[in-house]
């Protein structure tokens, strides 16, 4: 691939990145405005007795709040290490991936919200939707970091691979 089309490449992976970190990172920020709400959420679900619920919300909101800070973060570092920072978002967007297709399978006993950040109200009876989108973000975000771990590595192949200034020739000055 020529150096500009994979520019071009990288520099959208890298701006789609910050986008899906900002999201992650604002979701989190919505669930924590209203803990209770989402912890009553999850109790709704029925996978999580209701005492734990709040832990959980807890967590969760931890985990989105720090995984987007840390993706954020991650980005501005140097570009070798850049992949990590939609590996970062794909492991928690695979967990809650993972959660999704408990519901599909397992679902609430009555309609009830997602709870995946601003739309809590939607009451939601079938989960296969929600589960095939929270895997197409997964997949998205396993194809930023790989495309920008090629282009890390390209980047080394191409600091590699540059020619070196040959060294300068002695001096033929005679010595006194």
């Amino acid at each position: 691939m020529k150096l500009r089309a994979r520019s071009i490449l990288a520099g959208s992976a890298t701006f789609s990145t910050l986008l899906a970190a900002s999201a992650l990172f604002a979701l989190g920020l919505s669930k924590a405005r209203d803990l209770a709400g989402f912890a009553e959420t999850i109790a709704a679900h029925g996978l999580i007795p209701a005492p734990w619920s709040l832990l959980i919300s807890r967590a969760v909101v931890a985990a989105e709040l720090t995984a987007g800070l840390s993706a954020l973060i991650l980005v501005g570092l140097s570009p070798a290490g850049r992949w990590r920072a939609p590996a970062l978002l794909a492991l928690v967007l695979a967990a809650v991936t993972v959660y999704a297709g408990i519901l599909t399978r397992h679902p609430p006993p009555a309609p009830a919200p997602c709870g995946c950040g601003f739309s809590r109200g939607d009451l939601i009876d079938d989960w296969s939707g929600v589960l095939a989108r929270n895997a197409a973000l997964t997949a998205g975000a396993i194809t930023l970091a790989g495309l920008l771990r090629l282009d890390a590595r390209a980047g080394v192949a191409r600091s590699i691979s540059k020619p070196t200034s040959p060294e300068p020739a002695p001096c033929s000055h005679p010595s006194a």
